[in-house]
């Protein structure tokens, strides 16, 4: 990859273990197109979405998939599309969900990511990668005592999976963002335009969308999460204020595709339930800490009824607990 090693780190696995044992089961990952030569990549782990943008002179990537296996596939399926060399990967923020398949990738591709997100990835995504080896050891001590028989077959594939990503860590090193930027970034390729803009603090500190204004398309990372509750990163500068924000400036943009990191697309619809949620979030939140003095007893208070069919059930005391530091920081 065109990088330095000494600077660019892979990101934070503490999303992809919380999921662990909540993901679907692998399925064929499928590829459809979004509008002429913009095609999207679904049925991931954890239903994380790719977009890539084929073009004359080369192919620009959104997110990379979870592990080194999921990024040969997701290159693999690119293939299915195009020859052209895989020029860009943008990252949407430091999750290993969305970057670690990087490490699946071809050597000469340039990343392009948020300087807050080259700060996280620096800060927190080492951390993560230092913890390989005790997850590996965690998982295989749990199927050895065989407290959780039915997670097996899941914790072996886990820790196949972590295994390639250490030997493809000490391999390659920690390599660097070729393409760091502050607020906005625009790439011109093959007579296509992309813009790939910092929002400020919403999911983390480290966000960026991408949006594709003749196809009216907007890339959204975890900003959005359609049908699950979402992980709110607090330790990594999350702010759901101006997340909120964000997304209500959005909905009046020209936009008719809108792409979430987790779930199916949609149009403007589900920037508005993204809304709501994070609204409904804030204000129980709020509400259990006026009445509760411990942290753990607003997170037994906050039940998010209106979403008791949202996926992902385990990461609603992150969230609320994100959002309870928050409130009380400010």
């Amino acid at each position: 990859m065109k990088c330095t090693q000494s600077k660019w780190v892979n990101c934070c696995l503490v999303f992809g273990l919380v999921l662990l044992f909540n993901a679907p089961s692998r399925a064929q990952i499928e590829l459809s197109e979004i509008d002429k030569d913009l095609y999207l990549i679904s049925n991931l782990e954890w239903n994380v979405n790719v977009v890539f943008l084929v073009t004359p002179k080369g192919v620009l990537l959104v997110d990379a998939g979870n592990h080194v296996e999921e990024g040969r596939l997701i290159v693999e399926k690119i293939r299915e599309k195009t020859d052209q060399p895989i020029r860009y990967v943008a990252l949407t923020h430091y999750h290993g969900d969305h970057s670690l398949g990087l490490y699946g990738f071809p050597e000469n591709v340039e990343i392009i990511a948020s300087s807050k997100c080259d700060h996280n990835l620096q800060s927190l995504g080492k951390d993560g990668l230092k913890s390989l080896s005790a997850e590996i050891e965690k998982l295989e001590k749990e199927i050895k005592d065989k407290k959780t028989p039915e997670r097996a077959d899941a914790m072996r594939q886990r820790i196949e999976n972590l295994e390639k990503l250490q030997s493809a860590v000490d391999n390659k090193g920690f390599l660097s963002a070729s393409l760091a930027f502050e607020k906005k970034l625009y790439v011109g390729l093959g007579g296509e335009k992309v813009e790939i803009i910092y929002p400020g603090n919403a999911h983390t500190g480290g966000n960026a969308l991408v949006y594709f204004p003749e196809k009216k398309v907007m890339v959204m990372g975890d900003m959005l999460f359609n049908g699950s509750h979402p992980y709110i990163d607090f330790k990594a500068g999350s702010d759901t204020k101006n997340w909120i924000a964000w997304l209500k400036k959005l909905s009046a943009w020209q936009i008719e595709h809108v792409i979430p990191g987790h779930g199916k697309p949609g149009g403007k619809e589900i920037l508005k339930k993204q809304i709501t949620y994070l609204e409904v979030l804030r204000s129980e939140v709020l509400s259990a800490m006026r009445k509760f003095k411990s942290l753990e007893q607003v997170k037994k208070n906050v039940k998010m009824t209106a979403f008791k069919d949202y996926g992902f059930q385990s990461i609603l005391p992150y969230a609320v607990e994100a959002v309870y530091q928050e409130l009380k920081r400010k």
